[in-house]
């Protein structure tokens, strides 16, 4: 994103009340536990590498939404 990095803009969806329940899933090309780890402190629910299969995260979807 040009102007906000993905973490950045967690946090400020999760600062809006409106929006605090909305799943966030982190998509990245950094596999690393340490980014992992700064997604989910951001607030995101889950952290997703690539590459990565398109059902597994269509799992973690259907898994945060309800």
């Amino acid at each position: 994103m040009p102007q906000l990095d993905g973490l950045s803009a967690t946090r400020r969806i999760r600062q809006q009340a409106k929006h605090s329940h909305v799943p966030i899933v982190a998509v990245s090309a950094y596999g690393a536990d340490q980014f992992r780890a700064l997604a989910l402190e951001a607030g995101c629910d889950e952290y997703v590498s690539t590459p990565f299969e398109p059902k597994a995260l269509e799992g973690i979807i259907r898994e945060l939404m309800h």
